[in-house]
């Protein structure tokens, strides 16, 4: 191998490209094969969204409709079942989708009413439900909440809320929650710096 090569580094930029692309092709594929084949109103006018989580990965289409692939032991593809699935599955139950995201092991969703929804394992309250009950389909997060974005990470979710506060629940170790304390919480918890409005 002639390691003195100067087009060497060249080619293999060139291959890292060129994978990136191919990525981002099969993502859009994705994407345009759902709106095509999923029944939603079609009023909608999400933007389509593609999120990764560990073990589980979800995407919403322009139309609003919410799907999840991967691992499902504890329903984290919210489609009412427990069985693994290599392709996407439409997430069962779940209004008109504006944002979603895979943490770890659960889902959360943000309907067209701003209303939050999780499914999944629910053993510390990822869910939000106010329970440690794990659903195989999407359960309103508790409190009423109207949201603009949300986030699912590891064994906990948070989400922005109208008026720039924002809230947190499930595991609080080492300050996940921003609750200024460790403690767990299964409900939404007001983060004690929220972000500032800039308007």
């Amino acid at each position: 191998m002639n390691t003195n090569d100067p087009n060497r580094g060249r080619s293999r930029a060139r291959g890292h490209a060129g994978a990136i692309g191919t990525a981002l092709a099969v993502a859009a594929s994705f994407v345009t094969a759902l709106v095509a084949t999923t029944a939603v109103p079609a009023a909608a006018t999400t933007p389509p969204v593609v999120t990764t989580g560990t073990h589980v990965s979800c995407a919403i289409t322009s139309a609003g409709a919410a799907s999840c692939w991967g691992q499902n032991g504890y329903g984290q593809l919210g489609d009412g079942s427990t069985t693994d699935s290599h392709v996407a599955v439409q997430v069962t139950g779940l209004p008109v989708a504006t944002a979603i995201d895979a943490g770890d092991d659960h889902g959360c969703a943000i309907d067209s009413t701003k209303a939050p929804w999780g499914w999944g394992p629910n053993l510390a309250g990822a869910l939000g439900t106010g329970t440690n009950t794990d659903s195989s389909v999407p359960a309103i997060v508790a409190g009423s909440l109207q949201a603009t974005q949300i986030g699912a990470g590891n064994q906990f979710s948070c989400a922005l809320l109208v008026g720039c506060s924002a809230d947190c629940w499930c595991r609080g170790t080492v300050g996940r929650l921003g609750s200024e304390t460790d403690n767990n919480s299964k409900k939404p918890k007001r983060v004690s710096s929220p972000p500032v409005s800039r308007q």
